[in-house]
């Protein structure tokens, strides 16, 4: 029983490190801004529900272009490619002093929910520097 029990630890530990690959680390520049986007919805009975979202986004100088494509059997490759002139972040509470002022993001990108749209990925931020104050005091900063 214990070797089984040794053997399923070993299995449970170290069977995720087959499939897994890491997400690649990406860095992007620009100025975080709070987007609010109005959503409604139409019900059959004639009610209206509406509400606001608000996001925080990174506007960066030159739109992020987003491309992905798909291959159906034998068939030439489908490509979709978007332009997006900003990108949804999630970023902790303790960023919220850097809204409004030019960032320096470290993250990588999180798929979206919906296959088809690609506006709805997300830039998962892991460090945040604000590139006016690194430019100030040049501190060295090193990502470990």
């Amino acid at each position: 029983m214990k070797c089984v029990a040794r053997f399923l630890i070993i299995l449970f530990y170290t069977l995720p490190l087959f499939a897994w690959e890491p997400e690649p680390e990406l860095s992007l520049e620009g100025v975080l801004r709070t987007a609010e986007r109005q959503r409604m919805t139409r019900y059959p009975d004639g009610m209206v529900e509406k509400w606001v979202e608000r996001h925080t986004v990174l506007v960066t100088d030159k739109p992020i272009i987003l491309s992905r494509s798909i291959s159906i059997e034998n068939q030439q490759p489908l490509v979709q490619q978007e332009s997006l002139p900003f990108i949804r972040v999630l970023i902790g509470d303790e960023f919220e002093s850097l809204l409004g002022k030019r960032v320096q993001l470290n993250g990588h990108l999180m798929k979206p929910i919906d296959f088809f749209l690609l506006e709805d990925i997300t830039f998962d931020v892991d460090t945040a520097l604000d590139v006016e104050w690194q430019q100030t005091y040049q501190t060295k900063t090193v990502f470990y």
